[in-house]
């Protein structure tokens, strides 16, 4: 009797000891399966974000989405996006999902081809207008929508990018053309980005 009891006590071990084991390598491969499907997640291109609808020829009752000119830009480890006449923005942390964001003024509404730059994780600086003129606009907190413009206008600019070195010098390039090479101003960062005389 004694002998049966042991032989069904080392089995019962034996059972909820394998079992327990079964557990933990379904635990484990349901981690590692996770893991896995983490790193192939990737993008598509186009992304398949809600692109605004153009206004372009409207009068011949056509219509279609656009996102044309995508500036993407990391700050603070997160990114946003500005495309152009967009309306707004969009903001991701992994570069896959877009959230949209509708600042709180009128500036992104008329941007074409914008341009943005991340000023030492402190501020970002955008600029972009259809007209070829306007303010450069500044935010410390672009997921809050609220954004600041200069006093300053840049004129004749069209498809700008805008550089700031780490001494602060600022520089406004433009220019997209087959025949015309690209141009560049220096702008003063602090003096309302008015355009630097040469000495």
């Amino acid at each position: 009797m004694k002998k049966l009891l042991f032989l069904l006590t080392l089995v019962f071990l034996f059972s909820c000891n394998n079992e327990k084991n079964q557990n933990t390598t379904q635990s484990s491969d349901t981690k590692k399966a996770s893991e896995i499907k983490k790193r192939l997640e990737t993008y598509i291109n186009p992304l398949d974000i809600d692109y605004t609808y153009m206004v372009y020829n409207s009068t011949q009752n056509k219509s279609y989405r656009s996102g044309a000119d995508p500036a993407v830009i990391e700050f603070k480890g997160e990114y946003y996006m500005f495309v152009t006449r967009s309306f707004g923005y969009w903001h991701s942390t992994d570069l896959i999902n877009w959230n949209f964001i509708k600042p709180e003024q009128w500036f992104f509404e008329g941007s074409n081809a914008p341009t943005a730059f991340n000023y030492k994780d402190s501020l970002v600086y955008f600029a972009g207008n259809p007209a070829g003129y306007g303010s450069i606009l500044y935010t410390d907190d672009p997921k809050g929508g609220k954004w600041t413009p200069t006093a300053s206008i840049s004129t004749d600019i069209q498809d700008s990018e805008l550089f700031i070195d780490d001494d602060g010098q600022t520089y406004l390039y433009w220019g997209s053309s087959n025949v015309n090479p690209l141009q560049v101003k220096m702008l003063n960062k602090d003096d309302r980005f008015l355009e630097s005389r040469c000495s």
